[in-house]
């Protein structure tokens, strides 16, 4: 049985529209605990997800994203600062990072550093409303990605991220 996603068109979220326009449906799993091999959009749904850790301080930002990349076939852990993304980054299996620039307290350029220490392979994508995000801090990233932008390059990005990032490892988990 297909169950239809329950987003509406568009979702306002603190000043950001977030367009949510997928035309696939999410496959549940049977008995047999095997799923579909469809696609929503580019991204593909991953019998053995990946695990992305997404900080954000706004809340609602953060749970329309969690909800998009569950969607999407992503395992997500979410943060509201920089201090329990890294004990949620330390603690887990993470294999990519969405985070935010501008957060009180640890900035996302603190938390990238802190986190190249702990796990200098795993990709972070610096998804921020920040136009003049410091060198210093787009250096520390894999990749940048402006909030205004839509969920499929949002997932198109993370995706490719991981896919490099594994194959660089020679693994694909």
């Amino acid at each position: 049985m297909l169950l239809k996603p329950s987003f509406n068109d568009a979702i306002l979220c603190t000043g950001s529209l977030f367009v949510i326009d997928f035309i696939g449906f999410l496959p549940r799993r049977g008995n047999s605990g095997s799923a579909s091999h469809q696609q929503v959009h580019t991204a593909k749904l991953m019998t053995f997800p990946y695990t992305v850790l997404c900080v954000d301080d706004e809340a609602l930002g953060l749970q329309i994203r969690r909800a998009l990349l569950e969607m999407a076939g992503y395992k997500v852990l979410t943060a509201l600062d920089g201090q329990s993304a890294l004990v949620l980054f330390e603690d887990n299996l993470i294999h990519a990072v969405l985070l935010d620039y501008l957060m009180p307290g640890m900035d996302g350029g603190r938390v990238a550093v802190a986190m190249r220490t702990i796990k200098p392979q795993v990709p972070i994508l610096l998804h921020s409303a920040c136009v003049d995000l410091p060198s210093e801090v787009i250096e520390m990233v894999d990749a940048t990605l402006p909030k205004g932008e839509g969920p499929e390059m949002l997932i198109s990005r993370l995706q490719l991220l991981i896919e490099a990032s594994h194959s660089s490892m020679g693994t694909d988990r």
